[in-house]
């Protein structure tokens, strides 16, 4: 009888055991749920979209700038969807040829795989509704790539303006320079041609 009632409860210990590491994976779960969901919102606060991929240029982790840019539609983005798979739906969506969508998609992964000396890409990529998109690829541990998206249009208009108003300024004096002079006179002759 003693050892009926020995094995009894050595049994209800293991059991008890076994619930509480149950209960522990449980909460460890719920905490990684928790974590990561923070993490997704931080993410989503961010300016600029972010994508983790696999060695198979597979989808690992986005946020949803990344999403907006790229106008992906509810439920198109899924762990696994191939990153080339994803960036040809935007251009055919856009209306790009085929011989279009092919030559931008192969560009962009044969620029991703030439050798960088920090391990990091920087290219720009145009949209079709005319946004410049900069991109920076890092390989992360274990084969992880990591990519940023950032919407730098106003950035290149800027840049754009400020260099063809250098082109028409002295760079010393900032007065107008022959380039300008040239402008102005013949647009004031062709007034007068045609004012006559």
């Amino acid at each position: 009888r003693m050892n009926r009632l020995m094995l009894e409860r050595l049994k209800l210990e293991l059991d008890n055991k076994k619930l509480l590491m149950n209960i522990a994976e449980t909460e460890r779960h719920k905490a990684n749920k928790d974590a990561d969901k923070r993490l997704r919102y931080l993410l989503d606060q961010l300016g600029s979209g972010v994508l983790m991929v696999d060695d198979k240029f597979n989808h690992i982790f986005w946020n949803k700038t990344y999403e907006e840019i790229f106008n992906f539609p509810a439920g198109f983005l899924k762990t696994g969807l191939g990153l080339e798979k994803a960036l040809r739906w935007y251009y055919e969506d856009a209306g790009y040829c085929d011989e279009d969508v092919e030559r931008i998609t192969g560009s962009f992964f044969t620029d991703l795989s030439k050798e960088s000396p920090n391990g990091k890409i920087i290219q720009k990529i145009d949209l079709a509704d005319g946004r410049i998109i900069e991109i920076s690829a890092e390989l992360g541990t274990d084969r992880i790539i990591l990519f940023n998206f950032v919407d730098v249009t106003k950035r290149e208009k800027t840049n754009a303006e400020a260099l063809f108003h250098m082109g028409q300024r002295d760079s010393l004096t900032g007065l107008p320079n022959r380039f300008l002079l040239k402008s102005h006179l013949k647009k004031i002759l062709g007034k007068s041609k045609v004012e006559g």
